[in-house]
């Protein structure tokens, strides 16, 4: 790969993020890139890109408003696991606290370097504060803090400290 590429993979996704001083640069440096990968992958006849984000400058808002948006649907759909009445079994506790933490806490090393950064961290928690309602059926008067607590969930700060030390 070109210098100032890197590739990141996981599972069965793969990343390229380049790093250049400018516009030009950028996109030559990014096609370069991208012809090498191609070469390398089986040809195919198209590629499905889910979405792209090319900044100039590191802002994460976007990023963490479409992981929260995705967060929600999914912990949408998956309540309905849930019952109203008497609580859910310590399996679909898990599955949900599980796979909402994958969502929200994705790119936590990345993450890690805004974690001081309150409004953003803030979207994150309100996604993690309707997990932990779901999982503990709490009413949705409690705050997110006791929820968590209850649930038996760290708090996001924490959980993306952790991650990006690890």
């Amino acid at each position: 790969m070109p210098t100032g590429t890197t590739l990141i993979g996981f599972a069965d996704d793969v990343a390229m993020v380049v790093v250049a001083k400018g516009e030009q640069v950028l996109m030559h440096t990014a096609n370069t890139a991208l012809q090498r990968a191609a070469r390398a992958l089986p040809p195919k006849e198209s590629y499905q890109i889910p979405w792209r984000m090319v900044r100039f400058k590191l802002v994460f808002a976007e990023h963490i408003n479409k992981t929260v948006e995705k967060a929600e649907k999914t912990l949408t759909a998956l309540s309905i696991l849930m019952p109203n009445i008497g609580g859910p079994r310590a399996s679909k506790r898990r599955l949900i606290s599980s796979v909402m933490h994958s969502q929200i806490l994705y790119a936590a090393p990345v993450l890690s370097t805004v974690a001081n950064n309150a409004n953003l961290v803030k979207k994150l928690n309100r996604v993690q504060r309707l997990m932990a309602i779901r999982i503990s059926s709490a009413y949705r008067t409690i705050s997110g803090e006791a929820a968590g607590v209850i649930a038996g969930i760290p708090p996001t700060e924490l959980l993306i400290k952790e991650r990006a030390e690890v």
